[in-house]
């Protein structure tokens, strides 16, 4: 499962929202984005707005853009970000720029246990 959007500059991803978000963990949690289709950006989660992360559970999330002048996101929101809880393994490639956490107006962790990884430029394919 994943979205698409085209325009002036494209963007896919996982997790959408059209809005604020808020994520309860609970047991395990993986997502995997794994493309070479787009250049410009991919996301694991986009969130129009605010987003708090919380729970018991984990979360591992892999995101991989080998496409050309390429960008990789695992967490990006147009608000804040909160992380207050759960357990994160996060691992964002591509050719251009990578972001684990990138919030417009901050991030706050309050709790949690996080390891984030970001590789760019990853090997490009000729």
């Amino acid at each position: 499962m994943r979205w698409i959007y085209r325009g002036q500059t494209n963007y896919a991803g996982l997790v959408y929202a059209n809005g604020d978000l808020t994520v309860i963990l609970q047991g395990n949690n993986n997502f995997y984005f794994f493309d070479d289709m787009l250049d410009d950006r991919y996301f694991g989660f986009y969130i129009d707005g605010s987003a708090a992360f919380s729970g018991t559970g984990s979360m591992n999330l892999f995101i991989v853009n080998a496409h050309t002048d390429s960008m990789a996101y695992a967490i990006y929101t147009q608000g804040a970000l909160a992380i207050e809880g759960g357990t994160y393994d996060m691992e964002t490639y591509a050719t251009d720029a990578s972001y684990g956490l990138y919030a417009e107006t901050g991030i706050l962790i309050t709790g949690g246990q996080m390891e984030l990884l970001y590789t760019s430029p990853v090997l490009r394919r000729d």
